[in-house]
């Protein structure tokens, strides 16, 4: 039964501390983040972080992955396509070049810890901006559509620069890099096509009203957990399988009963256990030399909140946006979340980056989804941004 202890105290840690910093309109995420460091062994240390809640924070991350493809529609991206890959272009080249510059030359790292910074400062949030647009009635807007599809595009771009630079440093297998790239893309294609093929004749088959058993569920479930698997022996990381297995059934599942079913399990179990371990994680010894720790920090948060808001500005222009329109965008696309967390996980376990700058980056996510939706909110009800739909 002591086994069962760490689980509770997760469980009781997500419940209490997202109840506490509801009132003082922290995102729920990052109240998650904070509880993880609170009862984490940089706290009170009343967390063990034993195997079970290790992999049970992976099957949230895992989870995550996966809404955030199913939530990922194509069609959706199609209306505005060109204005969304100019903001998409304009908004991941600034932030890249200025987190590459950051790395390279202010901090002196190497080439491929630069290349990482400055893919982490391509990522933006949909989660943090879907939220509060939704509030502002924003969505729907062709303003909304477009900050909401750039978004899309840039998350779904950083990863998968991830992706190339891990598989650049880390040979998967015998073969060559650009072998492995072939069979990984074909083992793709084919994924796809047998994945929808099943998903039709199991949909047919069940229909989501009559299915007692949840047949469909756990049909879909196996498919992501085998897509894991199969990416993993191809030397793939579980994140990219996540979102595949998401993306590819995205425009397929008509059901919101059956997707609703998958985010009360993900966003009501398995993910909170991710970010409260992800928060337990956090190295906050680093701060014991706070003259270097908050020099970091300070010049990471600065740089990459500035790209995206000078961007977003310059995005704004370009497509025709008026003043205001361009400062909201930046600031829409300024917070940091799901994929900036993965990537810095991933840099961390392959020895890219250090713990000081993954302890700035876990900071600046609670700093960017905290502020920007203030800063929209402000930015909203002034009399100047009254007529930024």
């Amino acid at each position: 039964m002591t086994q069962m202890w760490p689980f509770f105290i997760v469980l009781l840690a997500g419940l209490f501390f997202s109840e506490v910093f509801e009132r003082f309109h922290l995102p729920w995420v990052s109240s998650l983040i904070i509880a993880g460091m609170i009862i984490g062994p940089s706290g009170i240390d009343i967390l063990e972080l034993n195997d079970t809640i290790i992999f049970l924070g992976e099957i949230g991350l895992i989870f995550l992955m996966f809404l955030a493809g199913l939530e990922t529609r194509l069609s959706a991206l199609r209306k505005d396509k060109k204005e969304i890959t100019k903001v998409t272009i304009i908004s991941s080249s600034i932030p890249f070049f200025v987190g590459f510059i950051v790395s390279w030359v202010i901090f002196d790292q190497n080439v491929l810890t630069s290349l990482l910074l400055g893919t982490i400062f391509i990522a933006s949030s949909i989660a943090v901006i879907i939220p509060s647009f939704r509030t502002h009635k924003l969505i729907g807007t062709r303003f909304g559509e477009i900050t909401i599809g750039s978004t899309v595009i840039m998350d779904i771009l950083s990863l998968l620069l991830v992706s190339f630079l891990l598989q650049s440093t880390h040979e998967p297998s015998v073969l060559p890099l650009s072998l492995f790239y072939v069979l990984a893309v074909t083992a793709v294609i084919l994924l796809r096509w047998l994945v929808i093929w099943a998903w039709k004749k199991v949909d047919a088959h069940v229909p989501d009203d009559k299915d007692p058993f949840q047949e469909e569920f756990r049909f879909l479930f196996m498919v992501l957990i085998g897509i894991v698997i199969i990416f993993g022996l191809l030397g793939i990381h579980p994140i990219l399988a996540g979102f595949f297995a998401g993306f590819v059934l995205s425009e397929a599942i008509r059901s919101e009963v059956l997707i609703q079913k998958f985010r009360s399990i993900g966003y009501g179990l398995f993910v909170p256990i991710f970010f409260i371990v992800l928060g337990a994680n956090t190295d906050l010894s680093v701060f014991s030399d706070l003259s270097g720790t908050l020099l970091i920090i300070g010049v990471i948060a600065v740089a990459a909140m500035g790209a995206k808001y000078i961007s977003g500005i310059i995005a704004g222009k370009m497509i025709g946006f008026s003043a205001p329109q361009g400062r909201l965008l930046g600031i829409a696309t300024m917070p940091h979340l799901t994929t900036t967390l993965v990537a810095g996980m991933v840099g961390v376990e392959a020895g890219i980056l250090s713990d000081v700058a993954m302890t700035a980056i876990v900071l600046l996510i609670i700093v960017t989804s905290f502020v920007s939706p203030l800063l929209i909110r402000f930015m909203s009800r002034s009399p100047e941004h009254q007529k930024v739909a």
